[in-house]
């Protein structure tokens, strides 16, 4: 199962997911984040659920899709993003047993022009801004103390 980790800092985010992916009875190796550069903007998208093929389809989907666009702030890129999100579970989606379309991802993005950044993750088609940090994925009670432990003592954010 997947974990990945969000935390914001006082300059920018840090994103950080694990490198398996569970395929029939076997476990394989997975580069599960990949910056991106579009326009303004440069993000990351990582993803957790039941089907590692559908999240990235979504990942894809933003990559095809952000270029044609003609944005250039990050409250226009967080709007393209829940758009796309809704458009790609009513149209893509919803083909699959429901069981296999819960996802859940964390992105990460800056503009260049001007410099700012933001950090969010999904609920359904909604982008909710992380204002500490965020586990996604395998959120066992552990990981959430250490997290926790690491803010609590002084780690900038």
């Amino acid at each position: 199962m997947t974990l990945i980790a969000s935390l914001r800092c006082s300059e920018g985010a840090v994103v950080c997911a694990d490198s398996q992916e569970t395929v029939g009875n076997y476990r394989v190796t997975r580069q599960k984040l990949e910056p991106f550069t579009a326009g303004n903007f440069e993000f990351v998208v990582a993803g957790s659920g039941e089907d590692g093929d559908l999240i990235d389809a979504v990942v894809q989907r933003f990559k095809d899709n952000l270029p044609s666009t003609t944005l250039t702030t990050l409250p226009e890129l967080k709007d393209f993003f829940r758009e796309e999100l809704l458009e790609f579970n009513k149209q893509e989606a919803a083909v699959l047993p429901k069981k296999y379309r819960r996802m859940k991802f964390v992105i990460a993005a800056r503009s260049q022009d001007p410099p700012s950044f933001d950090l969010w993750e999904t609920s359904s088609s909604r982008l909710i801004r992380i204002d500490k940090w965020s586990l996604i994925g395998r959120e066992e009670e552990i990981y959430k103390r250490a997290v926790g432990r690491l803010f609590a003592t002084g780690m900038p954010h």
